[in-house]
C-alpha cells in the first residue's frame, strides 16, 4: 500500500481502494531483545498453544529448493499465482538459516504449500482452528530500497483463496471471502522510519481474478474497500537492531459462541499495541460496502492459512526458524486434503498423524469434549482399556511405535484411534569402514519370502565385513540367505531415493523403518524404490537378502543384488563404500536349531518374548545393542540365569545380544525378527 494512503488512512479511518473491498489493520511495532527459548513462548502457552505442530529451519530437506513438488517439504518454491520462485533468490546456509533475495518484486519466495504443478491440487501445510505463528530474522535496513512495496515480509493468506474456493455463502457466484494476516511487511511503513514496521490483517471481498490474485474482474457491481491503520513505535531510530535476529509472532484465538476471537501482532514474546477482535462469523452479509461488522475479520476461523517468508527488496533477508504452536495440528490441511470435525467428542485426536521421523517425534492427544472424558492409551499396539495408561501430557517417542487411544466418557467411550510412527534415529558414525554380514543356508522347503522366516532356526555359515552389498560371500548359487547390517553416511540433508534390484528378493531397512520392500521370488528385473527426506548425518541401514529358484517358473535365476541410491548432488548410482561403516562386531556361528546358542549364550523366540539364557559363572554384563552400537538394554548378574524380554520393547528389526564376563571376554551374536 501507498505510504500516503496510510497517512490518510491513519488520519480520516475507512477509505474506498482499488475497487476490491478489504479491510486492513496495520501497526507499527517496537523491537526489544530476546532470549532463545526451546519451550512454547509464554504467550503460546498461556493461550493453550503447547503443540509444536510446525518446526523448521532451512535445509534441502526441508525446502523444495528444486521445485520438485513432492509432499513431506515444510517449504515449497512454488506459488500459487505467479509460478516457482527464482531458485538463485533463495540461499540454504551451512547454519540451517535460509537468506532470500530480491525476487523480482514478486516476493512470495517460500511457502508452506504450494500448487501441485505435476498431480494437480496442492502440498504442504495449511493451519487452522488458530495459533500461535513465529519466525525469528534478520535484515539490513539500510540496503532496503524504499519503495513502500512490503518487502521483507513475513506473512499469510486463506489457502481457500489460492485455491479459489472462498466463495462467501449467499453472495452471487464467484464473490470470495477470505482473510490476508500480514505479520511482518517493513517497506511499507519505512516512511515512518527505519525503527518501524507493518503488521497487517486484510479481510477481503469481492470477484477476483483467478491469475492474479488482487484484481477484480470487469463485472458490476464492483467491490468497495476499506482500511485503516495504528501506528506505534519502534526500535532505534537508525534501524540498527534489525541486523540482528528478533521474533515476529502472530496469535490467532478463534472467536467462540460466547468469546471474542482475537488476533495479536507479537514482537519478541510480547504482544504489541496493535491487535483486532471478532464475534463468531456464520456466514453473515455484510450490513453495507462501508460499514465494518462485529464479526468483521472472523472468516478466519473457518480457513487455513499458507505462511510465506518473501523478499522483494535490496536488503538480504535471513530467517532462522518458523515454529508455530497450537492445541492440535488436526485442523490443519495437509498436502492437499482439508480435516473435517469428528462427529464424536470423545474421540482423540492425535497430533501428528502415524508416519516417518527423525530421531523422535512429540505426540499429543486431546478430545472436542468439554470435560469428564479421559484419553486412555497403549504403545504396544495393544487396544486401550479403562486400566490402560492415562494420557497427561506430550509423548516423546524414540523408538518406532504403534499408538493406539480412546477416549473414556462418562456416557460411552469412543472408537479406538491406531497411528504407526516409525522413527529412523541418527548414530555416530562408526569407525569401520564398509558393512558386516551374516550368511545362512538351508535345504528343505522352498523359501518364497524373506520377511516370512525364523531366522532363528538356520546356521550362521559365515559371518565378516563386506565393501558394499554384494554376494561375494556366497559359497552356492541355491538355497542361501543374507544379512547385512551397518551405518550410512548420508552427507547433505535432502529426498533421498534408494532402489533394490535383486535376484531373488530382498527387503531394505533404516532402523527398522522398511523402505524399500522387493520381496519374493523374481528376477533381477524387479526391483523396488522408496524415497526418505533425511538431515545429513549417520543412520543404521540393514538388508535381507535370499536366493531360492526352486519354485520359479519365470526362467533362469541367477544369484544378483544391486542397491542404488539418489540425493542432493548424487545421481541414482551403486552405494559405495565410502559412505559404509560398521561396529566390527563379529557375529559368530555357527548354531543348529531352534535355540541359537553359542558358548555360553542363548536365545530363543517365542509369540510375546525374546528368552535369554547365560551360562556364564561369575560376574557378567549382557547387553542387547542397535548395529549401529547403542545399547537398547543393560543387564548385569554374577551367576547363570534366563532372561525374558517382551519383544514390544525391542519393535522388530535387527540387534546384537552381547555378553562380557569378568575378564573383558566378549560373545556376541545377531538377533533378528519381524
Amino acid at each position: 500500500m501507498d505510504p500516503k494512503m496510510l497517512k490518510h488512512a491513519r488520519q480520516f479511518g475507512p477509505v474506498i481502494s482499488g475497487g476490491i473491498k478489504h479491510l486492513l489493520v496495520f501497526g507499527v511495532l517496537c523491537v526489544t531483545v530476546f532470549p532463545l527459548q526451546s519451550a512454547p513462548p509464554p504467550l503460546a502457552a498461556a493461550a493453550g498453544y503447547t503443540v509444536n505442530t510446525f518446526s523448521s529451519t532451512f535445509d534441502a530437506a526441508q525446502v523444495d529448493i528444486n521445485n520438485s513438488m513432492d509432499s513431506g517439504y515444510n517449504w515449497y518454491m512454488s506459488r500459487f499465482w505467479y509460478g516457482p520462485s527464482d531458485a538463485s533468490t533463495v540461499t540454504l546456509n551451512s547454519d540451517a538459516s535460509v537468506t532470500l533475495k530480491n525476487n523480482s518484486g514478486a516476493g512470495m519466495g517460500i511457502a508452506s504449500a504450494g500448487e501441485n504443478s505435476k498431480g494437480g491440487g496442492w502440498v504442504g501445510t495449511a493451519f487452522g482452528g488458530g495459533g500461535y505463528f513465529e519466525a525469528i530474522f534478520k535484515f539490513d535496513p539500510d540496503l532496503v530500497s524504499g519503495s513502500g512495496f512490503f518487502w521483507p515480509a513475513w506473512w499469510s493468506i486463506s489457502i481457500e483463496h489460492c485455491l479459489n474456493s472462498a466463495q462467501w455463502v449467499g453472495q452471487a457466484s464467484g464473490y470470495e471471502h477470505f482473510v490476508e494476516p500480514d505479520f511482518f511487511e517493513y517497506d511499507v511503513a519505512s516512511w515512518l522510519g527505519k525503527n518501524y514496521y507493518g503488521g497487517a490483517f486484510h479481510d477481503w471481498s469481492g470477484v477476483y481474478d483467478p491469475i492474479i490474485p488482487y484484481v477484480n474482474k470487469t463485472q458490476p457491481p464492483p467491490p468497495a474497500a476499506r482500511s485503516f491503520c495504528i501506528a506505534a513505535p519502534g526500535i532505534d531510530a537508525a534501524g540498527a537492531g534489525w541486523k540482528q535476529y528478533h521474533k515476529v509472532s502472530f496469535l490467532w484465538l478463534p472467536a467462540t459462541a460466547t468469546t471474542n476471537g482475537h488476533g495479536y501482532f507479537c514482537f519478541d514474546d510480547q504482544k504489541t499495541t496493535d491487535s483486532v477482535s471478532w464475534t463468531l462469523y456464520t456466514n453473515q452479509a455484510p450490513s453495507s460496502p462501508t460499514t465494518m461488522d462485529p464479526w468483521t475479520y472472523g472468516i478466519i476461523d473457518s480457513q487455513h492459512l499458507v505462511l510465506i517468508l518473501g523478499n522483494g527488496c535490496s536488503s538480504p533477508f535471513t530467517v532462522q526458524s518458523v515454529n508455530v504452536w497450537q492445541k492440535t495440528g488436526y485442523y490443519n490441511g495437509v498436502n492437499g486434503v482439508m480435516p473435517a470435525p469428528p462427529a464424536d467428542q470423545n474421540l482423540p485426536l492425535i497430533t501428528p498423524v502415524g508416519g516417518t521421523s527423525i530421531d523422535s517425534v512429540l505426540v499429543s492427544m486431546i478430545t472436542l469434549a468439554s470435560s469428564g472424558v479421559t484419553i486412555r492409551y497403549t504403545l504396544d499396539g495393544s487396544t486401550p482399556t479403562g486400566s490402560s495408561t492415562a494420557y497427561t501430557g506430550p509423548l516423546a517417542l524414540k523408538q518406532s511405535t504403534v499408538l493406539k487411544a480412546c477416549g473414556f466418557g462418562i456416557a460411552g467411550n469412543s472408537a479406538v484411534v491406531t497411528q504407526s510412527y516409525k522413527i529412523v534415529p541418527r548414530v555416530v558414525k562408526p569407525s569401520h569402514s564398509g558393512l558386516q554380514y551374516a550368511y545362512y543356508e538351508y535345504d528343505g522347503a522352498p523359501w518364497i519370502s524373506v520377511k516370512s522366516k525364523d531366522w532363528s532356526q538356520y546356521t550362521v555359515k559365515a559371518s565378516g565385513t563386506t565393501d558394499s552389498f554384494n554376494l561375494g560371500m556366497a559359497r552356492r548359487n541355491n538355497k542361501f540367505a543374507v544379512r547385512f547390517y551397518g551405518t550410512i553416511s548420508i552427507p547433505t540433508g535432502g529426498l533421498y531415493t534408494f532402489t533394490v534390484n535383486s535376484d531373488a528378493g530382498a527387503n531394505l531397512f533404516m532402523g527398522d523403518y522398511l523402505i524399500v520392500a522387493n520381496d519374493g521370488t523374481h528376477s533381477l528385473t524387479t526391483g523396488g524404490s522408496g524415497a526418505i527426506r533425511l538431515p545429513a548425518g549417520c543412520y543404521p541401514i540393514a538388508l535381507d537378502y535370499y536366493m531360492d529358484s526352486t519354485v520359479y517358473s519365470g526362467g533362469v535365476l541367477k544369484p544378483a543384488l544391486n542397491v542404488y541410491y539418489k540425493g542432493p548432488g548424487i545421481a541414482k548410482t551403486i552405494i559405495p563404500k565410502s559412505v559404509l561403516f560398521n561396529d566390527n562386531v563379529a557375529v559368530k556361528g555357527p548354531v543348529a536349531g531352534k535355540v541359537f546358542t553359542n558358548n555360553s549364550l542363548a536365545y530363543s523366540l517365542n509369540k510375546e518374548s525374546v528368552l535369554i539364557t547365560v551360562g556364564f559363572q561369575g560376574r557378567y554384563q549382557l547387553e542387547i545393542v542397535k548395529p549401529n552400537g547403542a545399547v537398547v538394554l543393560h543387564l548385569s548378574g554374577t551367576r547363570p540365569a534366563n532372561y525374558a524380554v517382551k519383544r514390544s520393547m525391542l519393535p522388530a528389526g535387527i540387534y546384537m545380544l552381547r555378553a562380557t564376563d569378568a575378564a573383558g571376554k566378549k560373545i556376541a551374536k545377531l538377533m533378528t525378527w519381524y
